[in-house]
């Protein structure tokens, strides 16, 4: 059943957007049934991964295939919406220093093409509609930055396509590069 239905995903994407790349459909803590039945189908395999570093138990280590990380995030409690969301820090600099690492993180790992950050601004303290109310965005809801996250990311990214070609590459030389 999986398998056709990203079979038919597959095709009604090659017929309708010619040329696209088929990123699957975002899993989160999904079976690895269900990566093994994307397999065949997907160009890229797209994960959640609310996690200190990037893995995707979903995909075989032997699959030929790149992997996305589809949404991530880390917050903090030090000031802001009282809600650190999935992946939690004390403040800013925890919160900064578990980015550079998570980055980090998937420049070592070779199938891991991209990193995508949830969203660009702090959720309000009122909740969404399903009451979700986290301080994970890169500017508060006044449309303020948290500098102290912001020039480690800005820092970090900068620096992260000389990290990851360079050889052998581990997680504490890459976090020590970005951050130089």
């Amino acid at each position: 059943f999986l398998q056709a239905f990203f079979q038919k995903c597959k095709a009604a994407i090659q017929q309708e957007l010619p040329n696209t790349l088929f990123l699957g459909c975002r899993t989160h803590r999904g079976p690895s049934v269900l990566g093994k039945a994307a397999l065949g189908s997907v160009d890229v395999f797209s994960v959640n991964v609310y996690d200190s570093r990037v893995r995707s138990w979903q995909v075989p280590e032997d699959a030929d295939v790149p992997i996305l990380a589809s949404e991530f995030h880390f917050g903090a409690v030090d000031r802001g919406v009282p809600s650190p969301g999935l992946s939690g820090s004390w403040d800013q600099r925890q919160r900064a220093l578990s980015f550079a690492h998570y980055l980090a993180s998937a420049l070592e790992e070779p199938r891991f093409v991209g990193i995508h950050w949830f969203q660009w601004m702090d959720q309000s303290a009122a909740g969404r509609r399903d009451r979700e109310n986290h301080q994970c965005g890169f500017i508060d809801v006044a449309g303020n930055a948290y500098p102290e996250f912001t020039q480690v990311v800005s820092k970090a990214t900068m620096n992260m396509y000389w990290a990851r070609s360079q050889k052998n590459p581990t997680t504490e030389r890459i976090l020590f590069d970005l951050l130089r």
